[in-house]
Parts: C-alpha cells; structure tokens; sequence
C-alpha cells in the first residue's frame, strides 16, 4: 500500500455543458444520488434544466462538494450532465475509478471534507480535498482485483438488506392476524374446548360492555387546585403499550 495525494491521482474534468443543447442528455443533480451507497436513485432528462453544468463520462467519478457530509459519490457508467454542486473526477492511468470512488465515501474521508467549512450550505473545492492522502495499493492491478472484491461484498450487502427490509411487512401482518384471531376467538378455541368453555364467543357492540368517556384539559388554572394526582397524556400511549417514563401530575 501507498499513500498517495488525490490531486497526483487525477484533476477535475471542468468541461461545461447546457441542457438546452442536448435536452435528451442524462442529468444528474444531487438529489439524484443516494447518501452513502454511490448509487443513482433516478435520472432526469437536462431540457428540463436551465442552469448550465458539467459534462461526465462512463469512469468519471462525480463527487457531491455541496454538504459533504451526504456523502453523495458516483462511478458514471455512461455520458451525461451533473450540476454545478459536482466535482468531476475522470479515470486516471494511477487510480482505478471504482477503487477511487470507494475511498471518497468512506468514514475517515468524510470528516475529513465536512470538517474543511462551515455554515448551513457548506461546500469543499477540488483544492481543498485535493490535499487528502488516500492509501491505495501500488498497482492498478491490485486496484482493481480489491475494486472487484468490494463489489462483490457491496452487491451481497445489498442482497441482504433488501430481504431484511421484507421481515417488518411480514411482522405486521402477523401481528394483525394474530389480534383478528383473538378477537374472534379463534386463538384460544382449542383451549377453550379442552378447559370446558363455550366453543364460541357472543358477538357484542362495544357499548354494550364499556363507556367511551373524555379526560380533563390541562391547564393553569389546576396548578391552583390543592389534590396533585398522576394522569396519562396522549404522549404516554403507544400502539401496545404504556410510555411511563414522564408522568404529569
């Protein structure tokens, strides 16, 4: 491994384009690329776009400058348009660009960029992060046998994370059938059987067997009163369950 300025690795590519040119063209603007994963959420067409912006190509790497902390990074896989709010970085013979795109949206580069400025839009120039040592390996050989290997783990992670995000669906769902079938009886039906019990349960409306009633409103005027006693907020009630950490009296 070696350490290895960014600025020696490549320089930004500065070739401006105008939408209105070549409407048809890609465009990418920093909504368009997801936080932390260098992956395009969608592309939009450039005619619907005034502001000129910089032209990119399959290699390029397009960095987010505008709130480094978003940690917006993209390898390009094909020609487009990207707003001002980019830095262009195109392929190098001494740097692989998947390689390169990994090591700007990692951690340590991250604090490094969001810590250079300041202020509600803070924005990083190619000169300030140019600056920034990366530690890559000595060949581009290496590069890109690590580059493949990271894909890899990056396609399989995503494999993974989208089947954990079937698993809530699946919990509600079962949450409602199990609540639908104690309602109906239908959950303790076998133990009711064997314990001697009715097979079925009496269909009732809910005013038959309880009163809806209202609170108190709470204001000044009961800081007053001389009986202090605890009493649930809509902020302690949850769906299955009690929050009682903070109790009002």
């Amino acid at each position: 491994m070696k350490l290895v300025r960014l600025c020696d690795l490549t320089q930004p590519r500065r070739e401006r384009a105008s939408p209105k040119g070549e409407p048809d063209m890609p465009f990418i603007g920093m909504e368009n690329i997801e936080s932390h994963s260098r992956r395009v959420l969608r592309f939009e067409r450039a005619g619907d776009y005034k502001s000129d912006g910089f032209r990119f190509f399959p290699g390029d790497i397009l960095y987010g400058r505008l709130r480094p902390y978003l940690n917006k990074v993209w390898c390009a896989d094909r020609e487009g348009i990207c707003s001002g709010e980019f830095i262009v970085l195109p392929p190098s013979k001494s740097i692989d660009s998947s390689l390169l795109a990994y090591a700007l949206s990692q951690h340590d580069f991250v604090c490094f960029a969001s810590d250079l400025n300041r202020g509600d839009r803070p924005r990083v120039t190619f000169e300030q992060i140019g600056e920034y040592e990366l530690e890559i390996p000595e060949t581009v050989e290496e590069q890109k046998r690590l580059a493949a290997r990271l894909n890899r783990i990056t396609a399989h992670l995503g494999e993974v994370k989208a089947r954990l995000a079937t698993i809530p669906p699946l919990l509600k769902r079962s949450r409602q059938s199990i609540l639908a079938a104690a309602c109906s009886g239908r959950l303790t039906e076998d133990w009711r059987a064997n314990n001697c019990l009715h097979a079925g349960w009496p269909v009732k409306e809910l005013a038959s067997v309880g009163v809806v009633s209202g609170g108190i409103t709470k204001n000044s005027n009961r800081n007053k009163l001389p009986l202090k006693v605890p009493y649930l907020r809509v902020a302690n009630v949850y769906e299955n369950r009690l929050d009682l950490d903070e109790i009002k009296s």
